[in-house]
């Protein structure tokens, strides 16, 4: 099974099995898809809207087009076509969706976590944790 990473809070950093691949990437489309994927990997996204939003001033058909393109060219650079049995893109006729049982790390949501420990967190007293008192 391929292992994704992505760093997306600062400069992006884009790893398949610990190799880099950020700089194979075919356009800054491509990567916005990667990110936007994978920071929104709850559900399954329709592919008018992604086209929508990375081609807003595009006719609809052009825009539809410029996803399949930018769609394949991901898929490349991921080597997804090599990993039938667990792809790292669940891709449908209607949706695209990063496939939620793939092997993938994200920043954005490791940071969530934190936040979600801190504020389950019971303090004493607001702002201050006995960390913060040493």
């Amino acid at each position: 099974m391929t292992k994704l990473s992505l760093t997306v809070l600062g400069a992006l950093t884009v790893t398949l099995d610990g190799a880099p691949v950020t700089t194979d990437f075919e356009s800054s489309k491509a990567r916005a898809l990667l990110v936007y994927l994978a920071v929104e990997a709850r559900s399954g996204h329709s592919r008018n809207s992604l086209a929508g939003l990375l081609w807003p001033d595009v006719p609809y058909e052009a825009a539809r087009n410029n996803l399949r393109q930018t769609l394949a060219s991901l898929r490349q650079t991921l080597r997804d076509r090599q990993a039938p049995n667990q792809p790292l893109l669940h891709i449908t006729r209607d949706t695209i969706q990063l496939n939620p049982a793939a092997d993938c790390w994200i920043d954005i949501a490791q940071f969530r976590v934190h936040l979600a420990r801190c504020s389950a967190h019971a303090h004493r007293s607001p702002g201050r944790t006995k960390e913060m008192r040493r």
